[in-house]
Formats: C-alpha cells, structure tokens, sequence
C-alpha cells in the first residue's frame, strides 16, 4: 500500500487513509496542515481547531469545547453526516 506523504511528513489530503493520518497528528502538526482539520470529541465537542480549517472556513469565534453540530456547523446536523464523522 502506498501512502501520500508530502515532504514534510504530513499527509497529503489525498491519502487513501487520510482519517487515520490525521488522528496520529499532534495538535502543532494538525496546525502545519494545509487542509482544515477538526477533532471533535464522542460527544460532538470540538477538540481541535487547526489553523488552516479557521483561516480556510472563515470561523473566527472560539471553536474549542463547543458543540460542533449545533453551534459551529447547524447545517451539517442531519443524521447522514453525522453518522459519517
């Protein structure tokens, strides 16, 4: 199996195991990303905020320990995407 792997290391957003990637990164790696990145808790908390996903999307509010579906991203909280994160 090959990886995408860019250079410096992180992976590259076309990584066939991206999710699995992503989850072994430290939150300063997260942060060198660039794509977004959001680690939300079993609960839906927000965890995790990179830098690329707050400059990329726009949110400007602080992210951390609130809801992700209800207060950040209403419009994704429908049971067919919730169900895939």
């Amino acid at each position: 199996m090959t990886t995408a792997m860019a250079t410096s290391g992180l992976p590259e957003f076309d990584e066939p195991r991206l999710a699995e990637a992503v989850e072994r990164l430290s939150p300063d790696a997260l942060d060198e990303l660039p794509f977004g990145a959001i680690r939300l808790d079993a609960e839906g908390v927000v965890r995790l905020f990179s830098q690329a996903e707050r400059h990329l999307s726009g949110y400007r509010e602080e992210a951390l320990g609130r809801p992700f579906f209800p207060e950040i991203a209403p419009c994704m909280d429908i049971a067919s995407f919730r169900g895939r994160i």
